[in-house]
């Protein structure tokens, strides 16, 4: 339900509190068809996109070769010299969550074998444990993509958006903001996903990152998804066969 997935959308952009929104349309669009919601988007003009996400660069690829044209955001970033050069081919802008990531990205152009990234998404982990860079290496990475004159999204996940009585989500964003003390005014900054659109304002900054609410599931377990505006994108029906 096409419709159902554009009003989700809508639903988080009217909460949101910062400028862009990311649309998550990672595994095949959490198996609603990558090209159908790709293709959804591009017709939804009232809504201030700043690309999307998706997590390999097959679902990359797909999306350039059926004319998508905003950036790309590639949430698990590089792994190898190889998959840099793929993904300076398609355009993308990669997630470095580690400081080897970064050194294939200037090795690589070192080489001239691609070209820099224009933007590059830097992830910091403020309480996650999973992926990000602490505290001294984010601004390491942070100094050398500026010295390379490469645009930095600050970037970092809750661990706990769910968990509403949780105080982490906040500790969280207190920790974002340290980092962003030394930052310029033109880094944009990127926290909140579906569970920070939905019940933490104060983490929404620049940039949201809705993905599950997109597709009218509820991130808390003691919310329905229809408490909270969101629409079914998928209905699963059986029939008997005669």
């Amino acid at each position: 339900d096409v419709a159902a997935f554009i009003s989700n959308l809508k639903l988080a952009a009217s909460l949101h509190s910062g400028d862009w929104l990311l649309p998550v349309i990672k595994a095949n669009g959490y198996g609603h068809g990558l090209e159908t919601l790709a293709r959804a988007l591009r017709g939804c003009v009232d809504v201030s996109l700043t690309g999307v996400a998706v997590a390999s660069l097959a679902e990359a690829r797909q999306l350039r070769e059926n004319d998508w044209t905003l950036p790309i955001v590639l949430l698990p970033g590089y792994v190898t010299a190889q998959e840099c050069e793929q993904g300076a081919e398609l355009l993308l802008d990669p997630v470095v969550h580690s400081l080897y990531q970064l050194d294939l990205i200037f090795a690589a152009s070192e080489k001239k074998a691609v070209q820099q990234p224009k933007r590059v998404w830097l992830k910091a982990n403020t309480g996650m444990n999973r992926l990000g860079l602490i505290a001294e290496d984010w601004h390491s990475a942070y100094e050398q993509l500026q010295r390379a004159d490469i645009d930095i999204v600050a970037m970092s996940h809750l661990a706990c958006a769910d968990e509403l009585e949780s105080s982490m989500s906040l500790q969280q964003q207190a920790s974002f903001e340290v980092l962003l003390v030394d930052t310029t005014l033109k880094t944009a900054r990127s926290l909140a996903a579906s569970g920070g659109v939905l019940a933490w304002p104060t983490t929404h900054y620049d940039i949201a990152r809705p993905g599950i609410m997109l597709y009218g599931s509820s991130p808390f377990a003691q919310r329905s998804a229809h408490s909270l505006g969101l629409k079914p994108v998928m209905t699963l029906r059986s029939r008997l066969l005669a």
